[in-house]
This record gives structure tokens, C-alpha cells and sequence, in this order.
């Protein structure tokens, strides 16, 4: 007689629990889950660390009250799209380990399993665990399947295969660079805060795919949440104190962060705000917001990937047009892009002098980093 398939029950022993590894290195999910098989061949788990399913699956033929010669037990889960991803996206590195403990005919079995992968990876089986059955095995043998699951998440060092070579052509540099107020060529754009309104730069995908994996994955639509950086920064002289916080449009409707009717400060009526704005038909999928780096960075990144230059504001200078090189560092470290990282690092020592050299040995910024306040007051480049 064949098996009736019955829907497995699924429990959580130990509740589920996220912390920090040490040094600031990663993040680790774990959580114990029982699987009853009641005789099902197949059972898939609830949803849980990274929005992931473990599952287990027994092949053979296996058959409900009659002894086999062999059957084997297998633990994977499929490592596809992160339904929710609230951590730094450097975090790339996916570190898994599992411990199972079969239960059969009242015998417990420890079997070890293992994955390690990079994200992004496509929605493929990884088998963590298999264990064989010999001659006098049944499924009602399987009593209880305890999954004990660590996931371990670590930075992931970015993998570039391609530099960033600046364009030679003067006439065609001028052009891509008009791009950045919405003229012609324009198929993506950007919505960053410049303080206390919404801003927007218009960017051509094709010249900014390759890049860096995190930009990808923006372009890509992957990063929902908006955040590019990972850590909070809040002294950024990027973000300007700007009480005239207006409405802008792309074409599309976007709006800007709203204001307090009480706080006094002006708004303009969108028709009136998108005179001065170039209409650019762009559908939603290709307009993305950015929530945690300044308009001025966002704009003198997209610059450099354009024409291999940027020009900084002083350190401190929140009244200049151009970006910080503290906040490019943080953005450029952030997305992957050497060049930028090592430039920005080199305007930053380039500006300290006897005034600023103890309090910037101090700041927020160099603080973030083990070694950084080396590498800038020592002078040394990386």
C-alpha cells in the first residue's frame, strides 16, 4: 500500500533570535525547528531567518508499512529571494550550519550539515544534510526531525573585474553630464534627501551597470528599503540645512518628504516646482529612493562613474556645491568602488592642518572603523 502524504506539523523549540557578532563583522540568525513527519515523505518548514525554508525529503521506494532496502533523508532549503533583508547590505556573505537530530524507531541520529554561498544566488536547492536508511526501514520509522540553525551573515569583499575608465571624448562627457538635470538619455532616476526636501538625479543605466554590486542591485530593484550605506552617519555636511522644502515631480507624481504646516516653512505647488524640472517619462520601477546618503554625494558618484573626476568641498563646508570627501569615503566604501574610496581618503588628508587634524583624529567618522584614524593621520592610502 502506498503512502497517504499527510501534511507534516512544524514547531519552533527555541525561539527565533538575531545578534551581532563581534567587531561588527556580521550578524548570526538561530533557531531550533522540529519537524513531525506523521508520515509524509516531504515536509517544508515555516518561513524563517532570511525568509528561507528548511525542508527535509526522504527518496527510494519508500513504502508506508513494508521494509526497504535503502532510503535516504535529506535536509536542504533554497537559498532564493530575501523577503526581508533589515541589515547592512555589504553583509553579503552567507555563512549556514545546521545540526539535525533524527529520530527513529525511538534512536537518535546527529547528523552536521554546511552551506556557505554570496548573495545574490538564484533560488537553487543546497542540500545541508543526507543520511542513508538500510534494509528494514519504513516511514513510520521517522519520528522527529530537530533542526538546530545558525546562519551567520559577514562582509563580503567586492569582487571588480572592471574599472572605472574615464570618458575621453570632451563633447561626450558634456553630454553625459547634462544627464544629471534630466537631459536626453535619461532611462533611471534617483530620489535623495539634500536636508529637509526630496531631490532628484537622472542617471543613463547602461553607463552605471558594472560598477559596483550594490548600485546593481539598485538598479535592479532589490534594494526596497533604500538603504545603501548600512550605518547611520549623522554628522554629514552633505545634508544642508534648507528650510524651503518644495514639491518636485519626474512625470510621475513623486512627491517630496512633506513639512509641518506649523513650522512655517514655504511650499510650492508641484505645478509651479516642475517648471524649472525637465518632464522625463519614467515608469515607477526605474525611479529609486535612496534613504540613507545626501543628494551632493549621490550626484558627485554618479559623476565619477561618468568621467573618472570629482571635485570636494573642504571638510566641514556645508555652503559648497560639491560633496564631502567624508561622505564619499562612506559612500564609496559602502558601494565598492575603490577609486572613489582612495580619492576621497586622499582630499581628506589633504585638508588637515594643526586646527582640525585632533578633532578629526576624534569624529564620528574615523571612529567607525579600526585603523582609519591611522591610515588618515598617518597619510597612508587603501
Amino acid at each position: 500500500m502506498s503512502t497517504v502524504t499527510t501534511l507534516p506539523a512544524f514547531a519552533f523549540s527555541s525561539p527565533e533570535e538575531w545578534s551581532d557578532l563581534p567587531s561588527d563583522e556580521g550578524r548570526r540568525y538561530h533557531c531550533t525547528l522540529t519537524m513531525f513527519p506523521h508520515g509524509s515523505t516531504y515536509g517544508e518548514g515555516p518561513t524563517c531567518g532570511l525568509g528561507w525554508n528548511f525542508c527535509y525529503r526522504i527518496r527510494g521506494e519508500t513504502i508506508y508499512q513494508s521494509a526497504v532496502n535503502q532510503a535516504t533523508l535529506e535536509i536542504f532549503f533554497f537559498p532564493g529571494p530575501i523577503s526581508s533583508f533589515p541589515l547592512d547590505p555589504r553583509l553579503r556573505k552567507v555563512d549556514v550550519r545546521t545540526s539535525a537530530e533524527v529520530l527513529v524507531n525511538g534512536k537518535a541520529i546527529v547528523k552536521p550539515g554546511a552551506a556557505s554561498f554570496t548573495l545574490p544566488r538564484n533560488n537553487e536547492q543546497l542540500t545541508l544534510t543526507s543520511h542513508l536508511f538500510k534494509k528494514g526501514f519504513t516511514i513510520a520509522h521517522l519520528e522527529r526531525i530537530v533542526l538546530d540553525i545558525n546562519i551567520s551573515l559577514l562582509r563580503a569583499p567586492h569582487n571588480h573585474t572592471a574599472a572605472i575608465t574615464p570618458i575621453q571624448n570632451p563633447s561626450h562627457s558634456a553630454l553625459i553630464l547634462q544627464t544629471l538635470n534630466g537631459h536626453n538619455m535619461v532611462d533611471t532616476a534617483f530620489i535623495l534627501s539634500t536636508g529637509n526636501r526630496l531631490k532628484e538625479v537622472y542617471g543613463i543605466s547602461s553607463l552605471l551597470r558594472g560598477k559596483s554590486t550594490i548600485l546593481d542591485s539598485v538598479l535592479d530593484g532589490r534594494m526596497l528599503d533604500g538603504s545603501v550605506v548600512g550605518w547611520d552617519y549623522d554628522d554629514d555636511s552633505d545634508l544642508e540645512d534648507d528650510d524651503d522644502a518644495v514639491v518636485k515631480q519626474i512625470g510621475l507624481g513623486l512627491t517630496d518628504m512633506g513639512s509641518d504646516s506649523g513650522s512655517g516653512a514655504s511650499t510650492t505647488s508641484a505645478s509651479t516646482a516642475a517648471e524649472d524640472l525637465p518632464y522625463v517619462p519614467l515608469t515607477a520601477d526605474a525611479v529609486h529612493e535612496i534613504a540613507d546618503a545626501a543628494y551632493k554625494t549621490w550626484r558627485g558618484m554618479m559623476q565619477f562613474i561618468y568621467t573618472g573626476t570629482v571635485a570636494f568641498a573642504h571638510i566641514g563646508d556645508r555652503s559648497s556645491e560639491r560633496p564631502s570627501p567624508k561622505s564619499m569615503y562612506r559612500l564609496a566604501d559602502s558601494l565598492g568602488i575603490p577609486q572613489l574610496k582612495e580619492k576621497a581618503l586622499s582630499t581628506i588628508q589633504d585638508h588637515l592642518n594643526t586646527q582640525n587634524v585632533v578633532q578629526e583624529a576624534f569624529s564620528l567618522f574615523t571612529s567607525r572603523s579600526s585603523g582609519r584614524r591611522d591610515r588618515i593621520l598617518k597619510g597612508e592610502r587603501g
